[in-house]
């Protein structure tokens, strides 16, 4: 189901005497309270303990103060939450590295001091716990205000030279990001995962994207992005990965079947639009691939769902003779299978750097995906080096023939070398 035009943002942003900036900075948080439940997935809203809750406190306390003595204080510092190790680039070019928010059991410091840490939390318990009717309330405007302004002083002090994130919509994102304009400092966002949408707003808050390779640039400028602002970098862990003999020799057979949940998006992941989901398409997508696999005789594969999932839920609701969770780390579970098959992911980029095949499967209904999601490229068929799936009929033609994608798209998606010699530049 999809409604672009009467939802709760819409509602708030028309019709309550709020700013829309203010709407804006809140709405990820909002969205979590609202769309981020049930039982399929782990660490919902609605099932959350406060005991948890002021546990996960006391130890941010905990490493909050282990941590303060040693950040170094005579080299240039960078806020960054980038993912895989992009931020040893930055440390080998003797820049301290500082999180945005505690990540309990990291090494790295955190932004901020205690007083802020606690308004932070504050505001967090807030958007949890607290009524709606509170949040919106002028009030707790100025309680951000103030953690706003106090966050703003403690990055001057510090002279903080720049800010890497690994998305732009959640709150402290967007107060971070907005800081760092105000400072005339830049903010860069660097991609966590292939794109699921293009819309020209979400990862364009920034004033810089960083991007693995030329066709995910050439996707954003055609969404309206300003060519002018995204560096292609290629990726921290997979440029230099994909060799020649490593390609030619990818594991095709279906011993050791791995299969990947499609799973239902916790948060709207475009905040131009609001898209309601159907959790049982992630049960449908999975009972298709069954009746596909059995034509093949293949009478157990192993299933892993996405971190953001309840294993539980697929436990009871799953033939478990047929579906055997998976629990090894993500790297072991690829290397082990014969064969991956699984939604529109970035999997699909590991799994081969592997030296295993992955097989798209994305059933479609209306010409969107059962997340009622539209394709991008390279999952919407418009280029054909990259076999995609839609039906059974498709899928069991891939099987059969052992169809494998033409890998040659690789080098376009990702640059062959790492190169941060750009962001270094701008840095300078």
């Amino acid at each position: 189901m999809r409604n672009n035009n009467y939802c709760l943002y819409d509602y708030v942003l028309k019709n309550l005497n709020l700013s829309k900036e203010f709407v804006d900075l809140i709405k990820y948080e909002i969205d979590k309270r609202v769309y981020f439940y049930g039982n399929h997935l782990a660490n919902n809203y609605e099932k959350q303990s406060k005991i948890k809750i002021y546990l996960y406190f006391f130890l941010k306390t905990f490493f909050f103060l282990k941590n303060k003595g040693k950040v170094k204080k005579d080299i240039p510092m960078i806020i960054s939450s980038a993912y895989f190790n992009f931020n040893s680039e930055f440390e080998k070019n003797n820049y301290e590295i500082s999180f945005p928010e505690i990540n309990v059991g990291n090494r790295n410091s955190y932004i901020g001091n205690f007083q802020i840490l606690l308004k932070y939390e504050y505001i967090k318990f807030k958007f949890k716990n607290g009524n709606l009717n509170q949040i919106m309330s002028a009030k707790f405007i100025k309680t951000i205000d103030n953690f706003k302004s106090e966050l703003k002083k403690h990055i001057i002090q510090r002279d903080v030279k720049a800010l890497i994130l690994a998305n732009d919509m959640g709150f402290l994102e967007k107060i971070l990001i907005a800081i760092f304009k105000e400072i005339n400092r830049p903010s860069f966002i660097f991609l966590h995962g292939l794109p699921s949408r293009y819309n020209g707003l979400d990862d364009n808050r920034a004033d810089y994207l960083l991007v693995w390779g030329n066709k995910i640039k050439e996707n954003y400028i055609n969404v309206g992005v300003n060519e002018k602002k995204i560096l292609v970098t290629g990726h921290p862990t997979l440029s230099n990965k994909f060799n020649n003999s490593s390609l030619d020799s990818l594991k095709f057979s279906f011993e050791n079947v791995l299969v990947v949940t499609n799973s239902i998006s916790p948060i709207p992941e475009n905040s131009d639009k609001v898209i309601l989901q159907d959790r049982g398409n992630s049960l449908l997508f999975l009972y298709s691939i069954k009746n596909v696999l059995q034509k093949f005789n293949i009478k157990s594969v192993r299933l892993r769902p996405h971190p953001s999932e309840e294993r539980s839920w697929y436990y009871n609701n799953i033939d478990n003779d047929f579906f055997r969770l998976d629990s090894e780390n993500i790297k072991d579970s690829l290397i082990n299978s014969t064969l991956v098959i699984g939604p529109t992911s970035t999997l699909l980029l590991d799994s081969i750097s592997l030296g295993v095949n992955y097989v798209v499967y994305e059933p479609t209904i209306s010409n969107l995906s059962i997340k009622m999601f539209e394709f991008v490229p390279p999952f919407d068929k418009s280029d054909s080096r990259i076999i995609v799936s839609n039906n059974e009929t498709e899928l069991s033609i891939v099987l059969k023939e052992k169809v494998v994608h033409d890998l040659s798209f690789i080098n376009d998606y990702i640059n062959k070398t790492f190169d941060l010699s750009a962001v270094f530049s701008i840095l300078r």
